[in-house]
């Protein structure tokens, strides 16, 4: 169903549900050979060298288990996350700022906390658009040429989408994705059915069952003591959430209210758009994955 001026063909913007997409591109060029998950970030982007991405590995991107001085608290006005949207417009600047005039310009800013890359899971939207430059890199291609050759022509899908661009034109491949409802479906459906869709199989089959693999919840919890995490079990990895809860569903979520939620166990897939007040709250976060679970197991007890 639509409201507040919705219709289907409305695109919305995903925010942080990007990040999944991004990783399945990644994933693709990794499965592919032309990315090693293993090499560090600065033998693919020199231009990170010295910043806090320089020595991390891909896959440690990938889980979002770097080392970063980085705050992405959206109820704190003095968040780094406020400094990051100078460059793509979710903030304005002061009228004396000299800083980064783009997104890749800032990520080159970023240093290293003081634990090493690894120890656990941290939040930081700056390394998806890490992802989308290595991506762009080493396929020659933008995020949104990747995801319409590889993604969107394949699937059939209704409309196209667009991406939030900086200053400078470079995407934004951390939450800027808009597109459909349906669109989102086709896709979640896509990783439901292991890579195939229409008849066609979009991504490898070892990708999707990557993505649909539960995450490890070790390192999750090592720094991200959120009792709203907790009440559910996340855990993370290739840019993908996952649950502890009994159907291990994975699930591509953004700030303000947006799911694309796949649940294995019982071959469903739920797409929420949605514009909330809070960039996060525990309506969100915490009971939107507990109605899931509970409309997976009704509709698994229909004949």
């Amino acid at each position: 169903r639509y409201f507040n001026g919705m219709s289907r063909p409305s695109q919305h913007q995903m925010f942080s549900a990007t990040k999944s997409f991004v990783g399945t591109l990644v994933l693709c060029l990794i499965h592919e050979g032309a990315i090693d998950p293993a090499k560090l970030i600065q033998d693919y982007l020199p231009e990170l060298r010295g910043s806090a991405f320089g020595d991390a590995t891909v896959q440690q991107v990938l889980d979002m288990t770097t080392s970063i001085e980085f705050s992405e608290d959206y109820e704190d006005p003095d968040a780094d996350v406020w400094k990051y949207g100078y460059v793509f417009g979710i903030s304005v600047p002061p009228a004396d700022y000299r800083g980064p005039a783009s997104i890749y310009e800032y990520l080159a800013t970023l240093k290293r906390a003081k634990r090493p890359h690894g120890e656990g899971f941290l939040y930081v939207t700056p390394n998806t658009d890490v992802l989308g430059w290595l991506s762009s890199r080493v396929s020659g291609k933008s995020v949104s040429q990747q995801l319409q050759q590889r993604i969107w022509q394949r699937l059939g899908t209704e409309r196209d989408g667009y991406m939030w661009l900086d200053a400078l034109g470079e995407e934004m491949a951390g939450g800027g994705l808009n597109i459909t409802a349906a669109d989102a479906a086709r896709f979640g459906q896509m990783i439901l059915q292991k890579g195939e869709f229409n008849g066609q199989q979009v991504i490898p089959v070892a990708v999707a069952e990557k993505i649909l693999q539960s995450g490890d919840h070790a390192p999750f919890n090592r720094l991200y003591q959120d009792p709203w995490y907790e009440q559910i079990g996340f855990a993370y990895h290739d840019q993908w959430w996952t649950f502890a809860t009994p159907h291990k569903p994975v699930s591509a979520i953004g700030v303000f209210g947006q799911f694309i939620y796949i649940d294995p166990v019982a071959q469903m897939v739920i797409v929420k758009q949605s514009s909330h007040p809070q960039a996060e709250s525990e309506a969100n976060e915490v009971e939107g994955p507990q109605i899931w679970h509970a409309i997976a197991e009704h509709l698994m007890k229909q004949p």
